[in-house]
């Protein structure tokens, strides 16, 4: 401190004692802290005010090399100039509760950060609620409080004992906290009377016979002994205590209700110390302090330009802070980019912002922050020379944030993301747009070549680009080199930009990134370095450039710093090419430095930031090992030190599908480096030699798999031809070389291209296998199997398409297909018979049980595929390609067969073949048998329970005996799980009338009869009390008049419906009716019993007029027409409803019901895991829709509340079998690669159909609706319903039917309904919904992950729904879930484009997105954040299209009942339009949906998922409903659009990509033509 003074003239000194000074700050002694504290505090080093101080601080008080260091001292010393405040001891509230008087501001404070009960106080959420409380009753006055607990005591915190649950969960405990202050402990007088009563008998106890002397000695020495061990463990419990201690910086005031008098100081002081201890307290703490100053200087200067240059300099401050930095300290750049965030008037260049969020890990901050500069205001420019990692340019004065930002995105590895901004935002020519096509794709090597052709002809003058695409061109070619592994290239290029001149990599244009180029490209050229295709290796004329820079870098200060910061492992590596081992050892210690302090510094949400990090933890690891090798070799130990290190990499690469090729080829060429090393100090050995061979031949295997697996074709073909040159086997070779080629032909876009790569890979399978090779059978196997799937693929091509096989049929090896069998045999007849022979021979092959497996799936996929081209229509080559009857029940037994034992061996993807073996059981009779004899002695039954719907609806059917057995065993083991499926399916059986018809029947009254159980029919009818009566009254009566319509009544289906109804509500003295029923049956019973019978006799013989006159117009008029009564008083508890489910007690009764929902067949039930109901809350919650549902809470036996909503008067099978496809395609985009790895997945819950007219939903909790999401954001409430009224009145302007639709569709054009809607946009913002999802995020980090789930659960939504046809998708039918912004999609009641087809006013958008969802995906938009994961779930499930058509065949074999009513209205319209009626026949005798409407549903969804164009199948669906109505022809015109306006009016009936079907979706589903069409409740404009 005194040189400091002294040499404050010479900088040179200085510079270093001020950078010592500032470290000191951060000593971890605290008189050494407080000592410098004092000297800074001196001599008025830092100004008394606090805004100078500030400034002082951020200007000054900053040095790269104390920059960790910074947020320590700032902060505290920002907070100790309070201390010179006269309000330093006041308190913060002059008066004690209850008479504090809470100012406004308090009520608005945001604790929703704080979640933790323990860590809230006590009377937070009085001041959460206490406005709205104001509003709501008025029952508390100004500035009073609520009270919010009975008892005050605070919850433990630390103590030696464990604490109670409740006190963990910060709840009331018995013992006060200890932490904070210590207590007196208090003898109340009973325990001292307890006390004395125990003295008293302790007398007894301690007389004793007297003893002998020894046995007195003995007892002494034991005593003495034992005094010496309390002592010395005293002892020790005070070294624990002393190191556990805490320091009491705050007290707590003993008393009745929480302490508030606290003063200033007590918070003040405990910031600071945290501030001094915790690096991420002291980042979010600098940045609240520097925000909230900010934010507070205009109103403590005297000058506005005085203010406004404050803030401006201390931002600049910051910018020139963030551009020296060397560290780049993480929560340092952290809280310098939030402080920007939050301040909202900064304005950083983005390519600063960029540069320093990606090297300090921050990229979810510098993102944020350029999104709001896009957002809300254009950037400043930089105005320097060009960049070359970034550039401004003058095409676009947004255009470098738009750059950037794809950075920040790409280095997260969001490829989608950054591939949208360029192609939308950035890329003015094919050439970036192709290249970055194929970047995200893996492919690298046509990328760079796209990269150099560009700039050949800009160069060459055929293109012009301005000098950002330049930048993009020359950074994305050196970043493809690198991942494709091409170092001579790489490091070529990277001196030809550098002009040969090394010196250029230390300025600010090249530093980053190209000194991590140079160092990488010169260490991977280890060797030397290719002139003219030649090697030249290094030597002492020519050396290796790098250690002559790193000489140089490692004599100037500066350079030396920025090496040892950021390029410890690269060092390291260095100094082992120069056989430096110590130094390496001093560089991996720093590197794991390094590595522990960006760790523990990352964001929680930071993920691929980690994943890097991890991969260079593996490269220092493996040094270390390497390091502790070559010690024990340097020390002649007799160990091999190079055997146990091989093993040990062995069982250790990167990851095939996350870790990049760059990570691979670090791991594998650092490891050919040291074993070099090794080999060097070792004596030689051929043994040794040999495994390093081996271990580096499984290397390259391992890395090609990764390459082939991340589309980086030329890296896999490099891992190969390495593998050749280190005389690999012939298997391993030709193996990877198979896999390389089939990944290829699944890749390939173009079809023929596809068809000539699988016919040279099954050219050289049939050459390798007809060669003389020495393959063991297992490899045979390995090798047939590869080529089943090759010859697979080439049949499904020419089979699908005439043009592949006029393309493929003059190749030499398809001609030698047709001389091998005759002319008579077609293509596709021969590649299946030799796909077979493969098979064949491979099952025929003894090899390890896991082939063993894998073979029967095979079998059973290839076998399954010929069953449906033979099934297929319209098929190029159907008469050739047909096999015989005999040969498909081959086929099918083999499906059978296989399918089954591979289901049994739970092979991942065989249980979905279940659905499917039922149909083939169908179509071919004589698989039954087989399917029988199988499943009869089935080990797991469990298996199939997620199948359950899909058996118990055929069990009527031919095919019902054969899966008989099955449900006989879920039965014996799992009848709970069988009992509500069964009932439903039971209500709607139609047996044949013949002995096996009979026999069916028999059998499943035995199977029922198995499961029976009236406690679950009490419980099933009881829930059916909880629907209203008026409702149940309504339900009757719709049931009845049809039955009386019917030709043929059923007399005793109308008494029976009578009596259920009587039962239910009308009869007075059944103990069992709650009061809501008996007030009803007191006021309508005895009318109702009158005109109707007791027993409902009187309607079996009265006329349909009668019913008409005397009954049903009593019903409607005297009950049902009446105003809905008030709500009771008691309509929220149970027993108003049902006595019996209020009594309930499980103890009570024999029997057990089960919590509905449990059984799922995922996984195997467990008996003692399965919960039972023990009884009901007393209360329920009723829902304020129209049939007013419940919500009930059942207490289980797992004492766990489960929460239902229980719907009378609906069957909820439609919702179960849509939960149940959800569910099936969540496990397919599970098992997808690019939807797994961006974890996309569509929201489920559980529902439980229990009858026809009554099921139960699974409560999803912590959820709220997204209209209240949108609402709650609205401040004048009026708004909402002005617009809905002003959208009404442009409807009715209209005039005609439907309140105008039907003319708006035929004669409101375009123009004007687009102006009508972009009209009511005005009066909503578009960010109702961001504002809302944004209070759920507790940092803007936060913010961008509650973004991406809420857009990936939307793109699920969207593809999902789409394919089932999902309509009425209107606010209220999505749940946002408040923990993870995802959504959830709720109410089925209008699927399979029932909404197009049924509803007056059809539905045209195929899902919805309309104004706030698309806002809140800003700026990135649709296009950046929605379509590419829409593309991915859309690929994935069209990968599965057989397994989902599969899954809905129940919709079939068991169809709903509403679908035969909307079937007759569909033949009434085709019959008025003149059609073909026997196409539309329907059986008058049948309940059920005649087959060709079913079909039509199943051939729609086959369609999406075969690619069509979805303005066509809205056409198609329209036809069916509305095909006599007038507005067909304009409603059918405005679905397909207009070039001029739509995307998808651009392409034909069947769209030529994925990607193509995702745009005229999203088109759809954004046109305004079309959303300003829909109906009012959709709400379309919000």
């Amino acid at each position: 401190m005194v040189l400091f003074d002294k040499h404050a003239g010479t900088p040179s000194v200085s510079n270093v004692l001020r950078t010592q000074l500032l470290r000191g700050l951060g000593d971890p002694s605290e008189s050494i802290r407080h000592t410098v504290v004092e000297f800074w505090y001196g001599k008025n080093r830092l100004p008394i005010n606090t805004f100078q101080r500030l400034g002082d601080i951020v200007r000054n008080m900053y040095d790269a090399e104390a920059e960790d260091k910074f947020l320590n001292y700032a902060t505290y010393m920002l907070l100790d100039r309070t201390k010179k405040s006269s309000d330093y001891t006041e308190p913060i509230f002059q008066e004690a509760l209850p008479n504090a008087k809470f100012g406004e501001g308090y009520a608005r404070i945001d604790t929703s950060w704080r979640h933790t009960v323990a860590m809230t106080p006590l009377f937070v959420s009085t001041q959460q609620s206490q406005s709205q409380t104001r509003e709501n009753d008025g029952t508390l006055g100004d500035d009073e409080l609520r009270a919010t607990q009975s008892t005050f005591d605070f919850s433990m915190t630390l103590d030696g004992g464990t604490p109670g649950i409740r006190t963990q969960l910060g709840g009331t405990s018995n013992s006060n906290s200890t932490l904070l202050f210590n207590q007196e402990t208090e003898v109340t007088p009973s325990q001292l009377s307890s006390v004395g009563a125990s003295q008293k008998y302790r007398r007894l106890q301690l007389r004793r016979a007297h003893a002998s002397e020894e046995a007195e000695s003995q007892y002494f020495r034991r005593a003495y002994e034992y005094k010496m061990q309390k002592k010395l463990q005293t002892s020790v419990d005070k070294e624990i205590a002393r190191a556990r201690s805490v320091s009491m910086i705050r007290k707590y005031r003993d008393g009745d209700l929480p302490d508030i008098q606290i003063p200033y100081s007590d918070i003040i002081r405990p910031l600071q110390s945290l501030a001094e201890m915790d690096v991420e307290i002291c980042r979010m703490l600098f940045s609240k302090l520097v925000t909230s100053l900010m934010s507070q200087v205009e109103s403590h200067m005297e000058m506005e330009e005085e203010a406004i240059s404050f803030k401006k300099g201390l931002i600049g401050d910051f910018g020139h802070i963030l551009q020296k930095s060397l560290v780049l300290y993480t929560p340092f750049i952290g809280s310098i980019l939030r402080i920007c965030h939050d301040f909202g008037e900064a304005d950083m260049p983005p390519e600063l912002i960029a540069k320093v969020s990606i090297r300090s890990s921050n990229q979810h901050l510098g993102i944020i922050l350029i999104e709001k500069q896009i957002q809300e205001h254009e950037p400043r420019e930089r105005s320097s020379k060009r960049q070359k990692t970034s550039v401004a340019s003058g095409h676009d004065p947004k255009r470098s944030s738009w750059i950037e930002l794809a950075r920040i995105y790409k280095s997260i590895d969001e490829k989608d993301i950054f591939k949208s901004i360029y192609e939308s935002k950035v890329a003015t020519t094919e050439f970036t747009k192709e290249a970055i096509e194929a970047e995200v794709v893996g492919d690298y090597d046509r990328a760079v070549k796209v990269y150099f052709d560009g700039i050949t002809k800009h160069f060459a003058n055929e293109v012009h680009v301005d000098e950002a695409e330049q930048s993009i061109w020359a950074h994305g070619r050196l970043e493809c080199l690198e991942h494709l592994g091409d170092w001579d290239y790489l490091e070529a290029n990277m001196m030809s930009d550098l002009d040969n001149d090394t010196q250029e990599l230390w300025t600010e244009d090249y530093q980053d990134p190209y000194l991590h180029y140079f160092l990488t490209s010169y260490i991977k050229l280890v060797d030397g370095k290719r002139e003219d295709e030649m090697l030249e290796l290094w030597s002492a004329e020519k050396p290796n450039p790098l250690f002559q820079f790193i000489d140089d870098a490692m004599n100037n200060p500066s350079h030396r710093q920025v090496l040892a910061t950021q390029y410890q492992p690269e060092l390291a590596l260095i100094a082992v090419m120069r056989k430096d081992f110590k130094q390496a050892s001093h560089y991996v210690r720093r590197s794991y430095d390094r590595f522990l302090s960006i760790w523990s510094n990352l964001h929680p949400l930071s993920e691929k930031p980690r994943l890097h990090e991890l991969a260079n933890l593996q490269r220092i690891v493996e040094m270390e090992e390497f390091l502790g090798g070559i010690d024990a070799a340097l020390r002649a130990s007799s160990a091999d030190p190079l055997t146990p290190l091989l093993l040990k990499w062995d069982r250790r690469f990167p990851d095939t599908s996350t870790d990049t090729m760059i990570t691979w080829s670090n791991v594998l060429d650092d490891r050919k480096l040291m074993t070099q090393r090794l080999e060097e100090h070792l004596p030689y050995s051929k043994k040794q030699e040999l495994a390093v061979s081996k271990h580096r031949i499984h290397g390259f295997m391992e890395m090609s798999a990764a390459a082939r697996n991340q589309g980086n074709f030329y890296v896999a073909n490099t891992c190969i031809a390495s593998m050749q040159q280190l005389r690999a086997s012939s298997y391993d070779i030709y193996y990877s070389q198979m896999k390389l080629d089939l990944a290829k032909a699944l890749l390939a876009m173009d079809r023929n291209n596809k068809a000539d790569i699988l016919i040279k890979t099954l050219s050289n399978f049939e050459e390798s296998t007809e060669a003389d090779h020495e393959f063991d059978q297992a490899q045979v196997v390995g090798l047939n199997v590869l080529g089943i799937e090759a010859y697979s693929l080439l049949r499904d091509l020419i089979t699908d398409g005439r043009e592949v096989y006029e393309h493929v049929k003059s190749n030499d090896w398809v001609q030698r297909l047709f001389r091998s069998n005759g002319s008579g045999v077609s293509i596709a007849q021969e590649l299946q018979r030799r796909g077979f022979e493969c098979l064949r021979s491979a099952s025929a092959t003894e090899t390890s049980e896991s082939m063993t497996k894998k073979l029967r799936l095979t079998t059973a996929t290839y076998c399954d595929k010929i069953l449906r081209h033979h099934e297929s229509e319209g098929t190029n080559e159907k008469k050739e390609a047909s096999s015989s009857a005999k040969d498909l029940a081959v086929y099918a037994n083999h499906v059978i067969k296989n399918a089954l034992l591979s289901i049994r061996d739970e092979e991942p993807g065989a249980v979905e073949l279940f659905p499917r073996l039922l149909q083939i059981i169908e179509i071919y009779p004589s698989s039954q048998k087989s399917f029988t004899e199988l499943v009869s002695d089935f080990p797991g039954c469990w298996t199939f329970v997620r199948w359950i719907q899909q058996m118990v609806a055929v069990l009527d059917k031919s095919i019902g005996a054969c899966v008989m057995p099955i449900l006989k065993s879920i039965a014996s083991q799992y009848p709970n799980a069988l009992y509500y499926p069964l009932t439903i399916s039971a209500e709607n059986y139609s047996f044949e009338k013949n002995p096996s018809g009979e026999k069916r029947k028999a059998d499943v009254d035995m199977l029922k009869k198995s499961i029976h159980s009236p406690l679950k029919e009490d419980f099933i009818f009881e829930l059916r009390r909880l629907t209203n009566p008026d409702h149940l009254l309504k339900d009757w009566l719709e049931q009845t008049v049809a039955l009386f319509q019917s030709k043929s009544r059923n007399a005793e289906q109308v008494m029976a419906l009578y009596q259920d109804l009587h039962r239910l509500i009308l009869d007075v003295n059944n103990p069992r009716l709650g009061s809501i029923a008996k007030a009803f049956a007191a006021k309508f019973g005895a009318r109702m019993d009158s005109v109707c019978g007791r027993t409902g006799q009187k309607l079996a013989t009265i006329s349909n007029r009668d019913f008409n006159t005397n009954i049903l117009k009593f019903c409607r008029n005297e009950i049902l027409a009446k105003d809905a009564p008030k709500k009771q008083s008691d309509a929220d508890l149970l027993k108003a409803y049902s006595p019996w489910l209020h009594s309930f007690q499980s103890s009570d009764h024999d029997g057990s019901i089960d919590i509905p929902g449990q059984f799922t067949g995922l996984t195997p039930p467990s008996g003692q895991q399965t919960a039972t109901i023990v009884r009901f809350d007393q209360r329920v919650l009723v829902m304020s829709s129209i049939r007013k549902p419940k919500r009930v809470c059942i207490l289980g036996s797992d004492e766990k509340e489960h929460l239902f909503l229980v719907k009378g008067g609906e069957d909820l099978r439609l919702d179960q079998r849509i939960q149940q496809l959800f569910s099936l395609m969540n496990d397919i985009m599970k098992k997808d690669p690019q939807c797994s790895q961006q974890n996309i997945s569509i929201g489920t819950y559980k529902v439980i159909p229990m009858s026809g007219s009554l099921g139960i939903l699974e409560w999803v909790d912590n959820t709220k609706p997204l209209r209240h999401c949108i609402e709650g954001e609205i401040a004048h409430k009026e708004t909402w319903r002005k617009t809905q009224e002003q959208y009404n009145k442009f409807v009715a302007s209209f005039k005609g039917d439907m309140m105008g639709y039907h003319n708006l569709f035929m004669q409101g054009s375009r123009e004007k309904v687009v102006k009508h809607m972009e009209s009511l946009y005005s009066h909503f913002r578009e960010d109702y919904l961001r504002q809302s999802i944004a209070r759920l995020a507790a940092s803007p980090e936060a913010f961008l992950m509650l973004r991406s789930e809420f857009a990936k659960s939307l793109a699920a939504i969207n593809v999902c729904s789409y394919i089932l046809g999902i309509g009425d998708r209107h606010l209220e039918n999505f749940l946002l879930d408040m923990s993870n912004g995802c959504l959830i999609p709720i109410d089925f009641g209008h699927a399979f484009g029932s909404a197009t087809e049924v509803l007056p006013v059809p539905e045209l958008a195929p899902f919805r997105l309309t104004r706030q969802l698309e806002s809140f995906l800003n700026p990135l938009g649709t296009k950046g954040l929605l379509e590419h994961p829409m593309v991915c779930i859309m690929k994935a499930l069209q990968s599965k299209k057989e397994v989902i058509l599969n899954t809905m065949d129940v919709f079939v074999k068991e169809p709903l009942l509403d679908w035969r009513k909307h079937a007759i209205n569909q033949a009434k319209e085709q019959k008025k339009r003149g059609a073909d009626m026997e196409s539309f026949e329907i059986d008058e005798d049948s309940t059920a949906p005649p087959a060709w409407y079913l079909q039509q549903k199943m051939d729609i969804a086959s369609k999406k998922l075969e690619g069509y164009n979805p303005s066509y199948l809205t056409v198609m669906e329209l036809n069916m409903g509305h095909a006599n109505k007038v507005f067909l022809p304009a409603l059918s015109k405005i679905a397909l659009g207009d070039k001029q306006h739509s995307i998808r009016a651009k392409y034909g009936r069947v769209c030529p990509s994925v990607q193509s079907q995702i745009e005229c979706l999203i088109d759809m589903a954004t046109d305004l033509d079309i959303l300003g069409r829909a109906w009012v409740g959709w709400m379309s404009w919000v």
